[in-house]
C-alpha cells in the first residue's frame, strides 16, 4: 500500500534574536555542522534525551542558562509549516529541534504549568518566543507528516521521513507518529496550552489531555519570510 504524501515544506533559517522577518536569501540550501553534546538531566524541562536511551550521538544538548532558561546552542531553524501572505511574504512556523518526554497536561494535579513553562524559557540559539501548538496546528501536522500501518507494519510518510532526516541533520530529534497501541508507544503530543494531545497517525482525533497521562512536547514559533 502506498499513500500519497503532501509536499514538503521546510528548510534552515538564519535567524536574529530581535528578527521576526526573514530574507529569503538568507536560507540556506543546506546546513551546517553543529556543535553536539548528550543530554543530561531529567524531564522538568532543564535537559533531558527524550527517547529515553544513551543513543544521543549527533543531538544537540539543552543547557539550563543561570538566567533560568533552556538553551537548545545553534544558529539554524527548520520550518515545519508555511503560508503566503502576499507574493513577497510568506508567514512561517518553525518547530523545535528539542523534544520533551513526560510532560503533564494541563489538567494535571501535580505539574499543570509545566508545558506553558518550558515554552516560557525555551530558545534555540538567539530565538525566544517559542509557543506550544493549537490544535489547527497539530491537525496541520498530522496531516502534512503523519504515520500509517498497513496490516500491522508501522509506516511513515514519505514527507515525515525526509523531514526527519532534517531534524536529526541539524542535532535534533525525529517526530514520532502515533502508531499501533497494542505493543507499540502511543506518541502523542500536547497542544492548546496543554489541555489537548494529539498524535501524527493519520486519521486519529484530537483528543482533551488527561489528568495523569504524560506526553511529549514540542515548541513552534511565528516568524516572517521576506521573498525578493
Amino acid at each position: 500500500m502506498h499513500l500519497p504524501c503532501a509536499p514538503i515544506l521546510f528548510c534552515t533559517l538564519l535567524l536574529a534574536a530581535s528578527c521576526q522577518k526573514i530574507d529569503a536569501d538568507d536560507i540556506p540550501s543546506s546546513g551546517s555542522d553543529n556543535e553536539t553534546n548528550t543530554p543530561s538531566g531529567s524531564a522538568d524541562g532543564s535537559a533531558t534525551d527524550p527517547e529515553n536511551n544513551s543513543d544521543t550521538t549527533g543531538k544537540l544538548s539543552l543547557r539550563q542558562q543561570p538566567d533560568g532558561s533552556l538553551l537548545l546552542p545553534t544558529d539554524q531553524h527548520v520550518i515545519a509549516l508555511s503560508s503566503p501572505i502576499d507574493d513577497n511574504t510568506d508567514k512561517a512556523m518553525l518547530i523545535s529541534l528539542y523534544e520533551w518526554q513526560g510532560i503533564a497536561s494541563a489538567y494535571s494535579d501535580i505539574n499543570s504549568a509545566q508545558a506553558v513553562e518550558i515554552a516560557g524559557k525555551y530558545k534555540e540559539g538567539t530565538v525566544a518566543g517559542w509557543r506550544i501548538p493549537t490544535k489547527d496546528e497539530g491537525k496541520k501536522l498530522r496531516e502534512l507528516y503523519y504515520g500509517y500501518d498497513v496490516d500491522g507494519v508501522d509506516c511513515l510518510s514519505d514527507s515525515l521521513q525526509s523531514f526527519n532526516t532534517r531534524l536529526t541533520s541539524l542535532g535534533g530529534w525525529e517526530l514520532r507518529a502515533w502508531q499501533l497501541k497494542d505493543g507499540h508507544p502511543a506518541y502523542r503530543y500536547l497542544c492548546e496550552d496543554g489541555t489537548y494531545s494529539f498524535s501524527l497517525l493519520l486519521a486519529s482525533n484530537t483528543t482533551k489531555a488527561g489528568t495523569k497521562t504524560k506526553y511529549n512536547l514540542r515548541l513552534v514559533k511565528d516568524t516572517l519570510i521576506t521573498k525578493h
